[in-house]
């Protein structure tokens, strides 16, 4: 068996890296190669599947795309059907356009693990409470979902704590989910829309604990563009998305918002955060009171 794990869900990836182990019948037969720790002379005697300890062997092997030499080298042992060892390379982000990854995906080999969407992590998560015997509607989960992200670890780790609090509420996820960049850049619009400088203020306070604020910018500067483009729209939220090439899920987040602004409003919002990012690109001064003075300036237009 030969076959590669890639994607950048890490959640799911080593779900299925932990059943192949698992499902592996001699545990002192698993080793674990590091990509750049290998030469192409060393394929031979990996792959043969020959073990003075067992008579079966797998080999998992981390990040070897990294290492051209034996990336390229392993397509030769896999066309040829060369791999007597079972075989489980385990990558994020091959190049799809090697020849090595082409050989895996025309035999069906390939395996991509991809993020959850906002739909599909509500689903997700519904059906993990449900298998763990916690009771969350479908509501409470958009909001976890809202706090948390679609990152499935964090969503598994948020479930387990909020399943050992008893009767969920959103007062409880509040308290014990941490809230994602995303969910805080949200809070900061909302705040600045609707003219609470002093929320602003709080907000970035707290932000600017834990996040970088150049990351943190250009999520706000998405969120606001997508804000923008919504707002000057008269299609609904899923069409927007559609036409930007984005999940309409923070669209619909942002269509309460895009409500409130006028065409006049549109254009003074769009130039506050175009001379914000270019006051983070040209200036010395701090990244976070550049961000927080944009974000007045909007609640105090």
């Amino acid at each position: 068996m030969t076959s590669l794990l890639y994607g950048d869900n890490d959640f799911e990836l080593k779900k299925a890296l932990k059943k192949i182990i698992k499902d592996f019948d001699n545990e002192y037969s698993v080793e674990k190669i590091d990509g750049d720790s290998i030469g192409a002379n060393d394929l031979p005697d990996l792959l043969s599947g020959i073990s003075l300890f067992s008579s079966k062997r797998l080999i998992i092997m981390y990040d070897v795309s990294t290492n051209k030499e034996v990336w390229e080298k392993l397509a030769d042992y896999i066309a040829d059907s060369q791999v007597s060892s079972d075989l489980v390379i385990v990558e994020t982000a091959p190049d799809k356009r090697t020849r090595t990854f082409k050989t895996l995906q025309k035999q069906s080999l390939a395996h991509e693990y991809k993020k959850l969407n906002e739909a599909e992590a509500k689903k997700w998560l519904l059906d993990q409470a449900k298998a763990i015997k916690t009771e969350i509607s479908p509501i409470l989960a958009d909001k976890i979902i809202e706090r948390a992200g679609t990152d499935q670890w964090k969503l598994h780790y948020g479930l387990q704590k909020l399943a050992l609090l008893g009767d969920i509420n959103e007062q409880k996820i509040i308290e014990n989910i941490e809230a994602s960049p995303q969910a805080n850049v949200f809070a900061l619009i909302d705040a600045s829309l609707h003219r609470s400088p002093e929320k602003v203020h709080r907000l970035v306070g707290l932000a600017s604990v834990s996040e970088d604020p150049y990351f943190f910018f250009g999520l706000l500067s998405s969120q606001i563009f997508q804000l923008v483009t919504l707002a000057s729209s008269e299609k609904g939220p899923s069409e927007v998305a559609s036409d930007l090439g984005v999940h309409p899920y923070p669209l619909q987040k942002l269509s309460g918002l895009a409500k409130q602004v006028n065409k006049s409003q549109m254009q003074k919002i769009a130039n506050i955060i175009a001379e914000c990012d270019d006051k983070l690109k040209r200036s010395g001064a701090e990244p976070w009171l550049l961000i927080e003075q944009a974000l007045i300036k909007l609640a105090n237009r």
